[in-house]
């Protein structure tokens, strides 16, 4: 009781202990005399003077203010923008955007400006890694086209280590490619400065997901393909081929077994000093693959590094705009609705009005987002982090679809049902007539302003053609009777 009483503001401290005293100290007396002072008795009593401290709390912070805010703070737009930028906040701390950001970001290639890549549709006829990479030395040398290349056929794959079985994506290699690419490995050596057989070099996220980043890693074994190989270098994390994300390299010749339309080659170039890279994008398909325009021959596609890098996140950037799309097709009731019960009054409160919502969704929107991919990045960290990019996009993307559904559908809702000037949130409700007792009156509810703005009607069946939702605003005459608001009425002020 006395520990309670130091919460009670300072001139009312002495006075409620004292109360307080009395009442413990005759309830004592009472249940001793009584002979009513038994183990529950005592439990009871106990229970009391542990309540003394909220007792005590609601005198000093005034439960009547209290009260009064946990109900009228809940409505004010503040509170509910508070609450979406709180919810953004949560899901950065996840560092939820990583997955992407590596994924998408660009490698410090050496003399990247200078490389294009080379590949093979994949809508079209196949052809051989071998093939191509001797057409590619051909025209080496018989043209000044380009300095120097690398040859790659990646494939999907499986790989089986100390961490288990994952599914990754492999590839053959020639000689130089590293060297090429100008990235050096994090740990041991590669092809380029190491002849080996049933050797590979793994990626960093490999590295992760099967060894646990042990630095110990070189000359440990793993199996790709059935193949039992050694592990002679590890690639730092910046390393990634233009092409795909690829975790374990061997040399191109360890496997020359033809897997048409299963394995795909590709080239990485550097262009001369003196070739221009549009005029060199046009001129390669051509020297390369000279009866590419020839119905049943493959056909090339040449492009630079940073158009690759674009064009994923222009393929990235429409697909959530098309998600969006979506959202705006299903909710197009609400949207509907929204429009018409908008501010019809002054031009700031339909500016204030569209703000307001179009901040509430675009936190929740990107809370969802960075929710979306923090779930996604945990589960294929737990199941394949060599080959999160096969996974991530299109898992991310429906994810985040099912979750902006159900964000926009509360976000409208809760936009509906705010005044139109205060924004307020509103809780005021005056049941209407039953739609059982006439077909042609007004039925439903109404949600009034409680500062006296306007009236929300709400009828019973939106989709009835002589009753539909509503915003009326109120004349000055309904302040009185819901509350004073100064910049509606100058006349009224709160005494």
């Amino acid at each position: 009781m006395r520990l309670s009483s130091w919460i009670v503001p300072r001139p009312k401290r002495s006075a409620w202990r004292e109360e307080q005293k009395r009442k413990v100290w005759h309830w004592c007396h009472f249940l001793a005399e009584s002979g009513r002072l038994t183990q529950s008795s005592e439990m009871e009593l106990l229970r009391y003077c542990w309540g003394l401290f909220s007792e005590a709390l609601w005198l000093r912070f005034h439960r009547e203010e209290a009260s009064r805010l946990a109900r009228e703070v809940p409505l004010k737009p503040a509170f509910t923008l508070a609450i979406c930028f709180a919810l953004f906040a949560v899901t950065l701390v996840g560092h939820p955007y990583r997955l992407f950001t590596n994924l998408y970001r660009s490698a410090p290639y050496a003399d990247r400006d200078r490389l294009l890549t080379v590949a093979v549709d994949e809508n079209f006829v196949w052809m051989s890694p071998e093939e191509l990479r001797d057409s590619a030395e051909g025209v080496k040398r018989s043209t000044r086209e380009f300095t120097d290349f690398a040859a790659y056929a990646w494939r999907p794959s499986n790989v089986r280590g100390p961490g288990g079985l994952e599914h990754i994506r492999s590839a053959r290699v020639s000689p130089g490619s590293f060297t090429l690419l100008g990235i050096p490995p994090a740990l041991g050596q590669t092809f380029d400065s190491a002849t080996c057989v049933d050797c590979t070099v793994i990626s960093d996220t490999l590295w992760e997901s099967q060894f646990r980043r042990d630095p110990k890693v070189l000359g440990r074994q793993i199996a790709l393909n059935s193949h039992t190989l050694t592990v002679i270098g590890v690639m730092p994390p910046s390393f990634r081929f233009p092409d795909r994300e690829i975790a374990a390299f061997i040399p191109f010749a360890t496997d020359a077994r033809q897997l048409p339309r299963f394995e795909w080659p590709a080239l990485v170039v550097h262009l001369a000093p003196d070739v221009k890279l549009a005029a060199a994008e046009r001129r390669l398909p051509k020297l390369l693959s000279p009866n590419s325009d020839v119905r049943g021959q493959p056909h090339l596609e040449v492009r630079s590094l940073r158009e690759r890098e674009w064009r994923t996140i222009a393929t990235c950037l429409g697909v959530i705009a098309f998600s969006l799309l979506l959202l705006f097709a299903f909710h197009w009731k609400k949207w509907r609705l929204m429009h018409a019960t908008r501010p019809l009054g002054r031009p700031w409160e339909s500016l204030r009005w569209y703000g307001f919502f179009s901040l509430k969704s675009g936190a929740l929107l990107a809370a969802g987002l960075g929710g979306s991919l923090e779930l996604v990045q945990a589960l294929i960290g737990r199941t394949s982090a060599a080959t999160p990019h096969l996974f991530a996009g299109p898992a991310a993307l429906w994810v985040f679809l099912l979750v902006a559904t159900v964000t926009m559908r509360w976000s409208i809702g809760d936009q509906l049902r705010r005044c139109r000037t205060c924004l307020r949130t509103l809780k005021t409700e005056v049941d209407l007539a039953h739609g059982a007792r006439s077909i042609l009156e007004q039925t439903g509810a109404e949600l009034l302003c409680d500062r006296g703005h306007g009236v929300l009607h709400i009828p019973v069946n939106e989709t009835g053609s002589v009753d539909q939702e509503r915003w009326a605003y109120l004349d000055e005459s309904w302040i009185g009777l819901l509350g004073s608001e100064p910049e509606r009425s100058p006349l009224l002020r709160k005494d």
